[in-house]
């Protein structure tokens, strides 16, 4: 079946109704499945799907990619699956890129700055204002050469407010919104990279938080945040033996706010001596540089071959009252703080 007329077809159920993997399995035109004792794989020879029945967590191809909802088991079914998680997660990985991007206005976020220098490592030493700033003008560099046009919310050593950086975005109009950013955690193995989008309206952030019911202007591109923030994902580089925390979902302010498509970054644990040693490097940040510029571009290439009508990202939803939050980015009874969630290795 097309995959925009699958989309359709999910879409008119209202999202109410759960999909059984068969129908998943059918909308993709796939027909192997192998059952293990925690896992059920669907595939096509090329591409394998892997669910935890009972658990939000998937794996496409190797790369974890968390729901919005459980896959829930059910039986000779084995799993049902939300209809919001098939529409506007799973059904759009899988559709064919075009050859040559969309031109796109890509705005780079590098967090922190200023008399906010974010995470840090004392040996070696690293700020994480510094490291991002680094990143950005790298990936820039290589989204121009590309033929994107390019914007930061910041070139220097300055300090902006959550709310300023996505104002910035909307006042550029920019296409994209990508924000970068390093980890930390008490728990000093905590390793690996992860990559943070938007949480459907009515389901909950992937780490500890409660859930909301109310859309914000961020809800407005949700396919594509998905989208954009699996292209870059998948091509971040890992430490050996170090941790795919996933593509996971979490209600940042600067997600909530995005007036565009929206992804944030955690490029690693500068709590973790290996892994910042290795972000201290140019090298591996040229690495890094080259990873997110290409997944910003294999998304572009999505854009350009989406269907009729689509071709640009989808309008946002009207702003709702969404400037109240805490320090750091998340919303008072609304979000788990970004570095608590991550402290598990």
């Amino acid at each position: 079946m097309c995959l925009w007329l699958a989309l359709a077809a999910v879409g008119a159920t209202g999202g109410g109704e759960p999909v059984p993997l068969a129908a998943l399995q059918q909308m993709l035109g796939w027909s192997s499945c192998v059952e293990r004792a925690e896992t059920i794989d669907i595939g096509d020879g090329t591409n394998r799907l892997r669910f935890f029945p009972g658990m939000r967590r998937a794996e496409l191809n190797g790369v974890a990619v968390w729901l919005n909802a459980v896959a829930e088991p059910a039986g000779t079914s084995l799993v049902n699956l939300a209809a919001a998680d098939v529409e506007r997660v799973l059904l759009p990985l899988f559709s064919q890129p075009s050859r040559e991007p969309a031109p796109l206005r890509v705005m780079l976020d590098p967090g922190h700055g200023g008399e906010d220098g974010g995470a840090s490592s004392s040996a070696p030493h690293l700020l994480e204002k510094e490291l991002v700033l680094d990143l950005a003008l790298r990936i820039g560099a290589r989204l121009e050469t590309a033929g994107m046009a390019v914007g930061y919310t910041r070139t220097n050593d300055t300090f902006l407010t959550l709310s300023e950086r996505t104002a910035l975005a909307g006042a550029w109009r920019a296409d994209v919104f990508v924000s970068l950013h390093a980890n930390t955690a008490g728990n000093r193995l905590a390793s690996g990279r992860e990559t943070y989008v938007m949480p459907l309206a009515g389901h909950p952030p992937t780490g500890a938080g409660t859930l909301s019911d109310r859309p914000r202007a961020g809800n407005g591109h949700d396919r594509h945040n998905t989208l954009l923030g699996y292209h870059i994902h998948r091509q971040i580089p890992g430490r050996r033996h170090s941790a795919d925390r996933g593509l996971r979902r979490a209600r940042f302010q600067v997600l909530r706010q995005a007036p565009c498509p929206a992804a944030l970054i955690e490029v690693g644990f500068l709590s973790n001596g290996r892994e910042a040693e290795r972000l201290a490097s140019g090298w591996y940040r040229a690495r890094l540089a080259d990873a997110v510029a290409s997944g910003v571009l294999e998304y572009a290439r999505h854009l350009a071959a989406d269907a009729p009508g689509k071709a640009t990202s989808p309008a946002p939803c009207p702003p709702a009252d969404d400037v109240g939050g805490t320090e750091d980015g998340t919303e008072d009874g609304d979000e788990e703080v970004k570095e608590t969630a991550s402290d598990a290795p």
